[in-house]
C-alpha cells in the first residue's frame, strides 16, 4: 500500500483555510498526463473530459467524521487517509474547482474502492 503524494494536491490543501465537515471527504479529480508513458500526446479536449467523467481521485482532505462508523458495518475494515487514491462514480458528488484544480466533494459512502494507481479505472 503506497500513499501517493502528487504536485497539484499542495494546490487545494495546503490552506488551513479549508476545512471539511461531517463524513465528506474532498478529492482532487485525476486528469490524465498531456504525454503517455509511451510518448503518445493527448489532445487537450481528450483530457479535459476527465474533470467530468474521470473515475480517479485523491483524497485531499476529510471531515471529522469520514469512514468512522460505531457500528462497524460500513467500515469496518477500511483503511483510508489522506494521500489515497480512490475510485468513484462520476456522477456522485458535488464538482468544484480549489485553485484552479478540479474536485469533488464526496459523502464517504460514495468512495467505491482503494486504489494503488489513479491510472487503474477508466
Amino acid at each position: 500500500h503506497t500513499r501517493f503524494k502528487c504536485d497539484w494536491s499542495s494546490d487545494v490543501c495546503s490552506s488551513d483555510l479549508i476545512e471539511v465537515y461531517n463524513n465528506a471527504v474532498l478529492v482532487a479529480t485525476y486528469v490524465r498526463p498531456a504525454k503517455t508513458d509511451k510518448g503518445i500526446l493527448l489532445p487537450d479536449q481528450y483530457r479535459s473530459e476527465d474533470q467530468y467523467q474521470g473515475k480517479a481521485a485523491l483524497i485531499v482532505k476529510m471531515g471529522p467524521d469520514a469512514f468512522k462508523d460505531p457500528s462497524g458495518r460500513w467500515f469496518a475494515d477500511a483503511d483510508l487517509a489522506v494521500g489515497d487514491w480512490i475510485a468513484l462514480r462520476p456522477s456522485d458528488g458535488w464538482s468544484v474547482s480549489i485553485n484552479g484544480v478540479p474536485c469533488r466533494m464526496l459523502e464517504d459512502t460514495a468512495v467505491r474502492m482503494k486504489i494503488d494507481r489513479p491510472d487503474r479505472v477508466w
